[in-house]
């Protein structure tokens, strides 16, 4: 078995936590979440680690002014069609909407690369949704068919990073899950979910 991978914790290599190499050349690492005391382990043992999978990621860069033409063009059913309301109000309350409606178009894109299915098998524009924290850290909220294909690939989470300028938006999706709730090869979920 090969030597496993590393990446920093904090600064200094004593802090490192390892990665191993999961099946078909998936990354699996070990997620901590910070807690009041500190670093904490999230599984029942403070000396356990979840073990995530990387699943998926996608990536996607949207022009500002493509976004600006489709909502002055189709108006409310354009973006009836790919907002939810919650994106709606948000993007509607900031002077450059166009801006934030491009960040949330490229997010949505990003997100369903790191599904694996694009725009395939029935998922909808509102079936993603991007939404923020009160910190203001984008978080992916997925409905109906997109939630389903989530589970059957067995994600727990999806990362997303959101960036822009005036004309253009960027986004990066990580699609995250457990090593045992994987789909097995013949597309069923492994029995010890």
């Amino acid at each position: 078995m090969a030597s496993p991978l590393l990446f920093p914790k904090f600064r200094s290599q004593s802090d490192w936590i390892p990665v191993e190499r999961g099946p078909v050349g998936r990354i699996t690492t070990t997620r901590q979440h910070f807690g009041s005391s500190g670093f904490e382990n999230a599984g029942q043992n403070r000396g356990q680690a979840i073990v995530m999978q990387v699943i998926g990621i996608g990536t996607d860069i949207c022009e500002v002014s493509r976004i600006e033409q489709l909502i002055q063009k189709h108006g409310t059913p354009f973006l009836d069609r790919v907002y939810t309301a919650a994106e709606q109000v948000y993007c509607g309350a900031h002077k450059l909407s166009a801006v934030q409606y491009a960040g949330r178009w490229a997010a949505k894109e990003a997100i369903s690369k790191a599904l694996g299915t694009g725009w395939a098998q029935g998922i909808a524009w509102t079936d993603l949704e991007v939404c923020n924290a009160a910190s203001g850290k984008p978080e992916v909220k997925l409905h109906g068919a997109a939630c389903e294909i989530a589970r059957r690939l067995g994600i727990d989470s999806i990362l997303v990073s959101i960036s822009h300028v005036q004309s253009t938006a960027i986004a990066m999706a990580v699609a995250q899950g457990s090593p045992d709730r994987s789909e097995t090869g013949n597309g069923d979920k492994d029995s010890t979910t």
